[in-house]
């Protein structure tokens, strides 16, 4: 890998993979300097669904079979309602995630979030002080979130460091 074009390759993939798994990071930095409002929750329970992508709720299983994945998957969801101004609004974000859902793919998940989050507990909700419906419970990130913004760093750095010295040659 001494060629500028691999170099750049490196570079620019890592960039990209910094700057996707850099956006539920900048979200959740910014939602730490949001207001926040005493919110309760309304249900929570697992469900299922043929889309992976359905927003914010934590992935428990997905069921496989001898002939490949089936696409059922099973998400635990929290839905919780809080009043910003005098209106109510009902959330389901738990945590912003990588791309659609919060994918701990672990059994123990729903009985842990069942403890977690009964419903009628009552929580802290962040939320947007410019569009009050867009909240979230949680500034956490998912371990593949910090992953991949580790992989995507170590190669944009690493496609730095020899662009650099490449050009220095």
């Amino acid at each position: 890998m001494n060629t500028f074009k691999d170099i750049a390759i490196v570079t620019v993939t890592g960039g990209v993979v910094l700057a996707w798994a850099g956006a539920p990071a900048w979200r959740a930095l910014r939602a730490a300097f949001w207001p926040r409002a005493e919110g309760t929750v309304i249900s929570s329970y697992l469900s299922s669904s043929t889309d992976r992508r359905v927003e914010s709720q934590s992935l428990v299983s997905s069921a496989s079979s001898q002939f490949g994945p089936r696409e059922n998957y099973q998400f635990y969801i929290v839905e919780y309602t809080y009043t910003v101004g005098g209106t109510t609004y009902t959330s389901d974000r738990r945590r912003f995630v990588l791309s659609g859902k919060d994918s701990r793919s672990v059994f123990w998940t729903a009985s842990g979030m069942a403890r977690k989050y009964p419903v009628g507990k009552k929580v802290m909700v962040y939320y947007n002080p410019a569009q009050p419906s867009y909240s979230v419970l949680t500034l956490s990130l998912s371990l593949s979130n910090y992953f991949a913004l580790a992989l995507g760093l170590c190669g944009f750095l690493s496609g730095v460091y020899g662009l650099v010295r490449l050009a220095l040659r």
